[in-house]
């Protein structure tokens, strides 16, 4: 059980550098590990130019690390879910989660397509 749960944190850890280094600007893999270490002040002899380092400080580390919060946070939602009704098939649908996401997508729609259309006519 043990040897499950490092190869689900190396899995993590490689999609997390794979995304970061996917995108526009493609930054490689011992660019990204250059830069992560860079900040740590670790030195390392890997090229990068400013324009890599930006991109991945300011847009792509942030996505990742939300990704993986928000992703873990549903995880654990949903396990609390299948322990409070215990119920391992328990999903959002049993509480009326997915009845209320959709009325307010629904009302979100008309309320944005009621100002587009204001805007349109001013």
């Amino acid at each position: 059980m043990k040897g499950f749960f490092v190869l689900l944190i190396a899995l993590l850890v490689g999609t997390s550098l794979w995304a970061i280094g996917t995108g526009a600007l493609s930054i490689s893999p011992a660019q990204v590990f250059a830069i992560l270490s860079h900040k740590l002040g670790i030195s390392l002899s890997i090229p990068y130019d400013e324009q890599q380092e930006s991109v991945l400080w300011i847009i792509r580390l942030p996505r990742v690390l939300m990704a993986i919060l928000i992703g873990s946070t549903l995880s654990v939602c949903g396990a609390a879910m299948q322990g409070l009704f215990r119920n391992p098939l328990a999903d959002p649908g049993l509480i009326g989660i997915s009845s209320s996401a959709s009325q307010v997508s629904g009302c979100s729609r008309c309320r944005c397509a009621s100002y587009i259309l204001r805007l349109q006519k001013a």
